[in-house]
């Protein structure tokens, strides 16, 4: 896609010429949304990035849903592919390795991770941690992906620019190096978005493979795992996140096998609450493949000052389901705020900056999470049964969710169940 109407370009647009390619037969050739929205929709608005419109057709979507997906993406197709069969091979299956976090669940489902901080320093992707890691060599077919999931996201900062009501006081304060609060110091979304940390994830969450042959049509899903886990409906910190719809690979014991139909087609996966009233909006399994899914965290609605219209956050959950011999492989990059940015004041007229912010934040989780892996070996003194352990530390962390999600930027704890109705006379 056209790199050259960027305002914050980045220097890794050398690799544009590579991204020309069209790969017709995994979604580039696809029907596209053009810049006006329609009025209802089962999917999320897909705005082609190749349309004259695309500024109208993603700047509409977000103010209307603060979630858009900008599809068509000349070889990202096959760069999600690539790169998440990479690190599959890296993470599913394996040994544990410390470059790689691990859950594991109550019915014996893992969740694997890869992060990095910062991942772009000079305009183009760095290794991953577990990178040269046994098993991990090809995690360089990652670099593909994160560099046209980058560009992206420039295109997307972009087209919110106009947004932006010339003359006010700026979009963020910021606390400067000497002490000193600067009113409306970030006065552009280009500003804040360059100086920005990012956190970049790679996961992948499957059940361990136990022989059986995986489920090659939708209907091999119905018999999985009767209460997966689930990351219920939240809304993220931060600007605003990044991400490539999931990939669902089976796994065999030689290695990763063929691609699943996207999980959108059963209803699956990942899902919007973009109306408030628990209608799940998901991404166009058509439009998938060559999308860079977007939706907004909370600074636009607790940091960024007012913009013309008031944007908002997207609440989200993830509903995850695979059986064994699956694996369901998902990229994302969530753009945080400015270390100086400041808080409004408080009741006291204190002011955090958004790095002291996170600091706290951490700290009462961390200490949280002592406190949970400490009553969780109380909870199960002395068990032999690895279930019973597994089982107190899932009914321990859903505690931690609880708490943890009274602290700004946390998700949401689940809505507790209803009373149950007093016996009949």
């Amino acid at each position: 896609f056209a790199l050259s109407v960027l305002i914050c370009a980045s220097p890794s647009s050398a690799l544009a010429a590579e991204a020309q390619v069209t790969d017709a037969k995994k979604g580039a050739d696809l029907p596209k949304q053009g810049g006006a929205m329609p009025a209802q929709q089962a999917y999320i608005v897909s705005c082609a990035a190749d349309d004259a419109l695309l500024s109208q057709c993603v700047s509409n979507a977000v103010m209307k849903h603060g979630a858009v997906a900008i599809s068509h993406i000349a070889g990202l197709a096959s760069a999600r592919e690539r790169a998440l069969r990479s690190v599959s091979r890296c993470v599913v299956g394996t040994e544990p390795h410390p470059a790689v976090s691990e859950k594991v669940y109550p019915d014996a489902s893992v969740r694997r991770a890869l992060f990095a901080l910062n991942g772009f320093p000079n305009g183009f992707p760095e290794p991953l941690p577990a990178h040269g890691v046994p098993g991990c060599e090809q995690l360089v077919d990652t670099f593909e992906l994160r560099a046209i999931v980058d560009k992206a996201s420039n295109l997307f900062v972009n087209t919110l620019e106009p947004l932006v009501v010339p003359g006010t006081d700026g979009l963020l304060d910021a606390r400067d190096g000497e002490g000193v609060e600067r009113a409306g110091a970030y006065t552009s979304f280009a500003q804040i978005y360059r100086d920005s940390d990012t956190h970049e994830h790679f996961r992948a969450f499957y059940n361990p493979f136990q022989g059986a042959d995986p489920p090659t049509s939708p209907a091999g899903w119905e018999s999985s795992q009767a209460a997966p886990p689930e990351i219920h409906l939240h809304e993220d910190a931060g600007m605003f996140v990044a991400s490539v719809p999931a990939l669902h690979l089976e796994i065999h014991p030689s290695g990763d096998g063929a691609m699943l139909a996207h999980e959108s087609e059963r209803d699956a996966g990942f899902a919007f609450d973009l109306h408030g009233d628990g209608t799940l909006t998901r991404i166009s399994p058509e439009h998938a493949s060559s999308s860079v899914v977007f939706w907004l965290g909370l600074a636009w609605r607790d940091w960024i000052h007012p913009v013309n219209p008031q944007l908002k956050p997207a609440p989200h959950s993830v509903h995850l389901k695979t059986p064994p011999g699956v694996a369901r492989l998902w990229y994302g990059k969530i753009h945080m705020l400015p270390k100086n940015a400041l808080l409004p004041p408080d009741a006291t007229g204190s002011r955090s900056t958004y790095a002291e912010w996170d600091a706290a934040r951490h700290a009462v989780a961390a200490s949280l999470l002592r406190s949970v892996t400490d009553d969780a070996h109380d909870d199960a003194p002395g068990s032999s049964n690895p279930a019973a352990v597994l089982r107190s530390q899932w009914g321990m962390g859903r505690r931690l969710n609880a708490v943890i999600s009274c602290f700004p930027g946390f998700p949401s704890p689940p809505p507790s169940p209803p009373p149950s109705p007093p016996p009949s006379p």
